[in-house]
């Protein structure tokens, strides 16, 4: 009986161990979902980023094209004698 009883301990510490590895790979699956989340949440806003950097580029450059049209404007205003010339393809690639 001693055999069974030494078999019964050994059996019960294995399981005892198997639980706290059972609770580990729990607690690592659990982790791995969150960072799939988290991947997934960070690669949403590299996207809006992205958007909103081409939307923050496109606003610049209008405000560029303003400003000439401005200064060009003013130019005009204060030297009516003076031909204006603008350099069509500089201009047009400003507003590319």
């Amino acid at each position: 009986m001693s055999h069974l009883e030494n078999a019964i301990s050994e059996a019960d510490k294995i399981e005892s161990q198997l639980n706290v590895y059972c609770d580990s790979i729990q607690h690592i699956q659990k982790s791995i979902v969150n960072m799939g989340k988290k991947n997934t949440t960070i690669q949403v806003m590299g996207k809006n980023n992205h958007v909103l950097l081409g939307e923050l580029e496109n606003i610049i450059v209008r405000i560029q094209t303003l400003s000439f049209i401005q200064f060009s404007i003013h130019l005009i205003n204060f030297s009516p004698n003076l031909t204006f010339r603008i350099n069509y393809k500089w201009h047009s690639s400003r507003l590319i």
